[in-house]
């Protein structure tokens, strides 16, 4: 957390310009809105920790409207009212979802595996393919056409607070404190076992068919959720336990930076106003260095390692899938600045034991 990093004028600005948009999308281009990075202390101290990164051409406005509990369906098949901790829905980014049917899918499992590739696509269905997005952003069912990889990824994630959000129900951002090391281990076994590293891939299935619609996407795999149930944890109404992200309480001017691996959610807004954030994703240069990234991950179509409409990337790009391998399985690897405090932890976790994490 970065308490009023930013210049109060260049909120106001930001503001300002979102009241004037069309859209929240409309806004993401915005000179005032990418000015919350560009032009405050805020790009530096990124530049510090990470090392170069591609300057973002547009960003995430993402705003978070007021509303009640309802039996509107999330991806992960629950209903909205149902998901305790102000349906807080921890995931992952770069993973092909879209809106869950309400109604209860019927057949065996590889049935509705197939049903739900179908009707997900946002074009005539290429089937389980890396061919195959999602509608809305675009995120593809597999990256490579190799099918070995089924999550997009950047560095880090950066919100800018727009709006006061200093008490819970505000909808802000909620992050599973410590996940990320359960995150990268599991990305390591997934590496060692061969096969897909993501969805689909060792100890990550692509639907859950114990929720109650039996076509869950699973967000967040349980073998990472389950570490984390203790005495907060919450049940939906099958029973099924769900652990107490933290909520991250901010005003405008305020900034959170968290690792990719850091899982991440936004919470139900039971405020009278809407909250609103603008999310930098950022990717260390040395994953792509031949390649410009936009930034924005995914919000105007395609996500990162394809190209900005989706499309894949050429064969003289293709080794950025290893590269992309190896950073989910390394989260400190691209982040130059801070290979000094993490040797220095890492020695301390290693005599103190895992409890120090």
């Amino acid at each position: 957390m970065l308490r009023q990093a930013i210049d109060p004028a260049l909120v106001a600005a930001a503001q300002a310009r979102l009241a004037a948009a069309a859209s929240p999308a409309a806004a993401g281009q915005a000179e005032e809105m990418l000015a919350l990075l560009t032009r405050s202390g805020l790009g530096a101290t990124m530049a510090e920790a990470m090392g170069e990164f591609d300057v973002p051409q547009r960003c995430q406005v993402a705003v978070n409207a007021p509303r009640r509990p309802s039996d509107d369906v999330a991806p992960t098949g629950y209903r909205d009212r149902d998901q305790p901790f102000y349906a807080a829905h921890l995931h992952l980014d770069g993973l092909y979802a879209a809106g869950a049917t309400p109604e209860r899918q019927e057949g065996p499992p590889e049935e509705v595996y197939a049903s739900f590739v179908e009707r997900t696509q946002a074009a005539p269905s290429k089937g389980r393919s890396a061919e195959a997005l999602a509608p809305g952003r675009g995120v593809p069912l597999f990256l490579d056409e190799e099918l070995t990889l089924s999550i997009g990824s950047y560095t880090t994630l950066v919100g800018v607070c727009l709006s006061d959000q200093r008490t819970e129900g505000c909808g802000q951002l909620g992050l599973l404190k410590g996940a990320h090391h359960a995150v990268e281990r599991l990305f390591r076994e997934q590496r060692e076992a061969g096969g897909v590293m993501g969805p689909e891939g060792a100890s990550w299935p692509r639907l859950d068919h114990d929720a109650p619609n039996r076509c869950g996407t699973v967000l967040l795999p349980e073998v990472v959720r389950d570490q984390f149930l203790d005495a907060d944890a919450q049940a939906t109404p099958d029973g099924r336990l769900w652990p107490r992200p933290t909520q991250i309480l901010m005003e405008p001017g305020d900034c959170v930076i968290a690792l990719f691996h850091v899982p991440h959610c936004a919470t139900r807004n039971e405020s009278p106003q809407d909250r609103v954030n603008v999310y930098f994703k950022l990717r260390a240069k040395k994953r792509q260095p031949n390649r410009v990234v936009v930034g924005g991950g995914g919000v105007a179509g395609g996500w990162f390692d394809r190209g900005p409409k989706g499309e894949l990337l050429s064969a003289e790009d293709g080794e950025v899938w290893q590269r992309t391998k190896d950073a989910l399985c390394d989260m400190w690897s691209e982040w130059a600045g801070m290979a000094a405090v993490v040797a220095e932890q890492q020695v301390e976790v290693a005599t103190l034991g895992s409890s120090k994490l």
